[in-house]
């Protein structure tokens, strides 16, 4: 069961911290500060579920400060990474409708022919530009009056290309639209519930493969210490059991001299004899 929790826990660390450095990516401006995005987002995940089991374990023991400490820093990293999963997953689903958008045959009728239009309203300007120069003004006056017709279909043409509906040709986009008919609301807004959803479940999910992974180790650690104790008290209990065996299952006490108040001095006073042979009596 350990091991099923620590790949549990692996995993879901990862695809966590994965979305957390896809997002901070997107705000990089280079390659060095997108080295560095990544590394504190990782760095922010270890903190994150290093919080955790250091807060329970603060406050089983009683240091309840300590343990708020904790457990805040894990509630604020969590939104944060709640947040992070699920801006990585909806800029992931746009820029592939924004693919198939662009993708689309009548994307690209329309794009071509605004490019060749495009480059007809350069050619007449460099031609009357080159009969300008020339000195022939009448006749570059009059390729110049073909110019507004051309600029006035590149306009059309854009406004059609800008009210092409978005592309729902995937399967996620698919889904969502489906949802949001039948609750009648935006399909954009179902996709960012959804993916709120998505990103609440996984730190779920990893919120409680940590704590069982550390409850786990607990009750691993718990056993050897109790061994070790009781093997520690069998050590200091052997001496004394030997003694008693070998004194016929009696313990025999160790020998203790008691001195009574007055006995030392009256036997020095005993052994001092004054020169008529007296014994000394004060």
């Amino acid at each position: 069961m350990r091991l099923i929790w620590l790949i549990t826990t692996a995993v879901l660390f990862t695809a966590s911290s994965y979305f957390s450095v896809r997002l901070l990516l997107q705000l990089a401006d280079d390659t060095a500060t997108g080295i560095a995005y990544g590394a504190v987002a990782i760095a922010l995940a270890l903190v994150q579920y290093a919080a955790l089991p250091y807060g329970i374990r603060s406050w089983s023991q009683g240091r309840h400060f300590s343990a708020s400490v904790y457990f805040v820093t894990w509630a604020l990293l969590t939104l944060l990474s709640i947040a992070a999963s699920a801006g990585a997953l909806i800029g992931d689903t746009q820029q592939q409708q924004h693919r198939q958008h662009t993708g689309s045959l009548e994307y690209q009728l329309l794009t071509s022919q605004i490019r060749q239009l495009q480059l007809q309203a350069d050619s007449i300007q460099a031609t009357a530009k080159t009969d300008s120069e020339n000195g022939y003004r009448s006749r570059a006056l009059k390729t110049l009056d073909k110019l507004p017709a051309i600029q006035q279909q590149i306009s059309e043409l854009r406004l059609q290309l800008s009210a092409l509906p978005a592309s729902s040709n995937t399967a996620v986009s698919a889904l969502f639209e489906r949802i949001a008919r039948q609750l009648k609301a935006d399909p954009d807004q179902v996709m960012t519930g959804a993916y709120l959803l998505v990103a609440v479940l996984i730190e779920l999910a990893l919120t409680v493969s940590v704590s069982a992974l550390s409850e786990g180790m607990a009750m691993t650690v718990t056993p050897v210490a109790t061994a070790s104790t009781h093997t520690a008290t069998e050590n200091n209990t052997l001496p004394e059991t030997a003694d008693t065996q070998r004194s016929g299952g009696h313990a025999i006490p160790s020998p203790q001299t008691t001195i009574e108040p007055g006995t030392l001095t009256a036997r020095l006073k005993s052994l001092i004899r004054p020169p008529d042979g007296r014994p000394v009596t004060s």
